[in-house]
């Protein structure tokens, strides 16, 4: 996730860019963290996805629906304010 939100604020230019690109990537994370105690998939839904189990688990169970949409809006929000300031 931290590479993917460092990739978005612009990392790779002027190396004023990337200390404000790391910032931002750096509060998204800690936001997150703080929120749902860990950035890790398969700590938040509790599934291990790459596990046989854990896939066969995540659909009947409805977790996209019933969890992962919370985690990614919270982490757009996180994003938002990291920008906005």
């Amino acid at each position: 996730m931290a590479t993917a939100v460092s990739g978005f604020f612009g990392a790779g230019e002027d190396d004023e860019a990337k200390e404000r690109s790391y910032e931002r990537a750096a509060y998204v994370v800690g936001a997150f963290r703080e929120r749902f105690g860990t950035i890790l998939c398969r700590e938040v839904i509790d599934l291990d996805l790459n596990e046989q189990e854990g896939r066969e688990t995540y659909q009947p169970k409805n977790i996209r629906d019933k969890y992962c949409v919370d985690y990614v809006t919270a982490a757009v929000k996180a994003a938002y304010e990291a920008i906005a300031s």
